[in-house]
């Protein structure tokens, strides 16, 4: 079980994650947008499937957490790019509907991950 300290170090390292993920994910769609957003994607489904085996190590889950930061927000500007691309008549809004879906997407998961725990269900059953 990790401390309030312990949790604040994981979501740091989350975090910086996500800034990195960002940065590298936008390098990657300038190169190659389809390709990238493919390999991301599955990137980002692998560390998801490791996370279930390095979830019980507070260490192993700490580095996972990192990379699945990192794979996670790789994947924002590239679906960005291949919005705005594909809504050349209106790229205002498709970006903030893009945007929008992900912030959907991320309550549903917390709201799905709360109903999950408070089913009785243990915290490592949520990956």
């Amino acid at each position: 079980m990790l401390s309030l300290g312990g949790v604040t170090l994981i979501l740091m390292l989350f975090g910086v994650g996500l800034t990195i993920g960002n940065t590298v994910g936008g390098k990657l769609a300038d190169r190659a947008l389809m390709p990238s957003l493919m390999g991301i994607l599955v990137a980002l489904a692998v560390v998801m499937a490791i996370f279930t085996r390095t979830s019980h190590s507070q260490v192993a889950a700490a580095i996972t957490v990192f990379v699945w930061g990192i794979a996670a927000f790789a994947t924002v500007p590239p679906l960005q790019m291949r919005v705005v691309e594909k809504a050349a008549a209106a790229p205002n809004l498709a970006s903030t509907l893009n945007i929008g879906a992900f912030n959907v997407g991320n309550a549903a998961g917390a709201w799905l991950g709360g109903l999950v725990i408070n089913h009785s269900h243990a915290l490592d059953s949520l990956p």
